[in-house]
This record gives structure tokens, sequence and C-alpha cells, in this order.
């Protein structure tokens, strides 16, 4: 994914406001189309951004602590939310 530019670290989705209007224009500034699957990570607080993006077709949301390698490997480009990076650094890095 990271080859091909499929994958990406957004922020800054909470100021955009629980529009589904606005977050579509965001959307399509990202060049994401309804024709590709992508798939959102992020974290469980984000009440805005979920309002915002659930009735956009073509785009899936997972919270992190949920993400998994069918998921990933099944959407075009993903997304990540930068606050979302520490919840899957800590449930996928090695334990000690």
């Amino acid at each position: 994914k990271v080859n091909d530019n499929e994958l990406k670290i957004v922020s800054g989705f909470e100021k955009v406001g629980a529009k589904t209007k606005d977050m579509a224009v965001v959307m399509k500034a990202l060049g994401l189309t309804n024709k590709k699957q992508s798939v959102l990570m992020l974290t469980d607080n984000t009440v805005s951004v979920t309002r915002a993006i659930r009735n956009l077709e073509g785009i899936r949301l997972l919270p992190a602590i949920q993400a998994n390698t069918y998921e990933i490997l099944q959407a075009k480009t993903v997304m990540i939310m930068k606050e979302a990076i520490e919840i899957l650094e800590k449930n996928f890095s090695p334990k000690e």
C-alpha cells in the first residue's frame, strides 16, 4: 500500500464537522471518489467524523482497535487518522 501511494495519514478531520457534505468535499480533495473502496481507521472518540463519513459511499469506518489485515488488503486506499497510530502501535508491536 505504501509503495502504491494507497496509504494516507490524515489529521484535522474533527475540524470539518459532522456534515456529510463538508466531508465529501474533503474526500474529493484527497482524491477519493465513491468508486474506490477505502478504509478510514479512527479512534473511538471521533463522533463528528463518524457522523460525517458514515453516509459516504465507498468509505468504511474501522476503529483502530479492530484493525485487521483483511480489511487493509481489501481496501483500495487506507487512511489512518494520526491519533489512531498510537493505538495501532500498541496493538501490533511485538510483546516483550
